[in-house]
């Protein structure tokens, strides 16, 4: 890892990599393996036997503060299933930022890159740090359980595991590094995916500053055309970069916007059950708290990336272009009418990542909070 990914995100691929969900620089097919096996031991029995128990169970309203764990990985495991098996593209996707074709020409440039950097720094140590935080706080609430050999999430089982040690401590295992394995992929994967557009966003400034400023960058006037044709090109790369990241990630983001409407709505109505003084109600409110955060982040940074995309033809605008030849002006022409696709980030080409789409997920968790108070 190099540039732009060496700086944004090495803690976030670091632990990715260890967790199977991203290949190794020469990575054989055993790594493969390795990331399903894990996936597979980690998640299958928990989220399985989990949604057998509240399928049996049939009152989703009774899901309480201790079962919150169990729907958390029951809903996440299509997500962090569609980013082991994309694992490929996901490498192709956040390498493509330091294959050369974003370069930075001066200090302004490189300050905006600076900040890109920072924030996807920032937001990853928050991210993580909160999962961490949650996991030890989830793994010592086992502790004062009132049989601390009973399994860690919800299982429907038909019979008593404790009866069969063995089977016992394999579930026991399986669910406590299911627990983890969803903590540390939310605290890495959740902070990566916005910050790849946080990425996006900022070439596009770098390249309006170029556009806005075609005769400080140069050194003759002659040169005016080809530096338009190091803009397109540029622009295409940003394009294409959109296309990659798309193709790894939009599965990923409807899984996650899904589940975090579903989980809204059953984090409030277990809220709207607490008493004031009850300390789960802190336990739920800080879940859903950070659940919004996570969910806001990702349709920011959507709604930054087409902001920044359609201010690009009044960067070309702001430029001596009436100075220009004809075939520079045309080819400032051609790159305008290519700026009005608007650069949309979807989810499962089924919603826009953008702020209209945040509020929608409030709007459904709402609805979904009516339906289960009536029910």
């Amino acid at each position: 890892m190099e540039g732009i990914v060496r700086n944004s995100f090495t803690l976030n691929l670091t632990i990715m990599k260890l967790m199977g969900i991203y290949p190794l620089e020469n990575h054989s097919r055993l790594y493969k393996v390795f990331g399903y096996a894990l996936y597979i031991f980690s998640i299958i029995p928990g989220s399985v036997l989990g949604f057998l128990q509240l399928f049996f169970k049939g009152d989703i309203t009774g899901v309480g503060y201790k079962d919150l764990s169990s729907v958390v990985v029951i809903f996440l495991s299509p997500k962090l299933c569609s980013m082991v098996f994309a694992a490929d593209n996901v490498k192709k996707c956040i390498d493509y930022l330091d294959e050369g074709y974003f370069t930075i020409k001066n200090q302004n440039q490189e300050q905006i890159v600076t900040e890109c950097v920072q924030i996807c720094r920032r937001n990853s140590v928050i991210f993580l740090g909160g999962c961490t935080v949650s996991f030890i706080t989830w793994s010592g609430t086992l502790l004062y359980r009132d049989d601390i050999k009973q399994l860690p999430l919800i299982a429907w089982l038909p019979f008593n595991s404790q009866d069969y040690s063995l089977l016992h401590y394999v579930l026991y295992c399986s669910h406590g590094f299911g627990v983890a394995y969803v903590a540390f992929a939310a605290g890495t994967v959740d902070p990566l995916i916005p910050g790849l557009i946080c990425h996006a966003s900022g070439q596009v400034q770098i390249l309006k500053d170029n556009l806005q400023h075609l005769d400080d960058y140069i050194d003759r006037s002659d040169l005016v055309y080809e530096k338009i044709k190091e803009c397109i090109d540029h622009y295409g790369a940003i394009i294409n970069f959109v296309f990659k990241y798309e193709r790894s990630f939009s599965v990923v983001i409807l899984c996650q916007l899904l589940e975090s409407a579903i989980v809204i709505g059953i984090c409030c109505l277990q809220i709207s059950k607490l008493e004031a003084y009850d300390i789960n109600l802190i336990i739920m409110g800080n879940y859903l708290v950070f659940l919004l955060i996570q969910v806001y982040f990702y349709c920011y940074y959507g709604t930054a990336l087409v902001e920044e995309n359609n201010s690009l033809i009044n960067a070309i605008y702001m430029n001596r272009w009436y100075e220009y030849k004809k075939e520079s002006q045309k080819a400032l022409i051609i790159l305008m009418e290519c700026s009005k696709k608007p650069l949309l980030i979807t989810a499962g080409r089924v919603v826009d990542l953008s702020l209209e789409t945040f509020t929608l997920i409030l709007k459904r968790s709402y609805s979904l909070l009516a339906v289960l108070k009536n029910y």
